[in-house]
């Protein structure tokens, strides 16, 4: 793999975020999330980050606050890498630079929906044994998971995420 950059962005004006989305997806519907995400509170300018290699745009994940009882939780989605760029570690590269940005904006635990076999090389594990539960029910269940990012934090966070209104609709927590 080429050298990675990763460095926050605006998707608003840098087009080539929703020619990555749209391509590693297959579809409009992760970059229309993202657009009504950056209009809610609940965004994060230091949690858009874009992976370059050799000057180019070769993915992007977005991490937005959300809340755990009284904890500050970071919901990672979308992560998304071009078709050309996956099974290199961009994504990898992506994934630790935005848990790593989380904890520096001052996050304590963050959450993703996404598959059981990729994540916990990053830490994740399944958040259901924390008590930690979803939004809306998750199938299979070990697909929403948590990684702590301050230490106790995970021993505080129980009951229901709260996360943006962009997140409320039940077709978002599928797996």
């Amino acid at each position: 793999m080429s050298h990675v950059e990763v460095r926050r962005i605006d998707p608003r004006p840098e087009p080539a975020v929703g020619v990555v989305v749209r391509a590693a997806f297959g579809g409009d519907e992760e970059y229309e999330l993202i657009e009504a995400l950056r209009d809610d509170q609940a965004w994060v300018d230091a949690l858009s980050l874009g992976a370059f290699v050799d000057g180019e745009l070769a993915g992007h994940v977005l991490l937005t606050r959300a809340a755990v009882a009284e904890v500050a939780a970071a919901l990672l989605a979308p992560l998304a890498v071009a078709p050309e760029s996956q099974g290199c570690g961009v994504g990898g590269v992506l994934v630790r630079a935005g848990l790593a940005a989380a904890r520096d904006e001052g996050f304590e635990i963050a959450l993703v929906l996404g598959h059981p076999s990729y994540y916990p090389r990053f830490g994740f594990e399944p958040a259901l044994p924390h008590g930690i539960e979803p939004p809306y029910p998750i199938d299979p269940p070990e697909a929403w998971m948590v990684t702590e990012l301050a230490p106790g934090a995970l021993a505080r966070a129980r009951g229901p995420v709260a996360v943006a209104a962009a997140f409320d609709s039940p077709e978002l927590w599928r797996e």
